[in-house]
């Protein structure tokens, strides 16, 4: 039996993708508004019960080829700005160094925050 994340994982595979990937490469400019674009965006980063205290799972999403995160900054009780996962918080430097380092392998598309 197939657990539900692993399920998840074989549905966003590249090779199960009704995607063609030709059409990853920029062939326009970019320059309408945000509007005029499809912007893939990824449940699974934002969902708190599914997150846990992985910050990886902002990494998985962008892997998938996710544009859009949320990615929810609190302040902790001496005031540094931490990550909301779930029950558990993260450092904020920490998650964006793994976005920095992973936003754009996949391809070259802007990145909403």
């Amino acid at each position: 039996m197939i657990s539900f994340n692993n399920f998840g994982s074989l549905l966003a595979s590249k090779r199960n993708s009704a995607f063609n990937e030709s059409a990853k490469a920029l062939t326009h400019n970019m320059t309408n508004p945000l509007s005029d674009y499809f912007i893939f965006t990824d449940a699974t980063a934002t969902n708190k019960h599914d997150a846990g205290n992985n910050i990886n799972v902002y990494e998985m999403s962008l892997k998938r080829g996710c544009r859009c995160l949320r990615v929810d900054v609190s302040a902790d009780k001496d005031g540094k700005p931490v990550v909301l996962l779930g029950n558990t918080s993260a450092s904020a430097e920490d998650v964006l160094k793994i976005i920095a380092g992973k936003a754009f392998e996949e391809n070259k598309f802007p990145l909403i925050l």
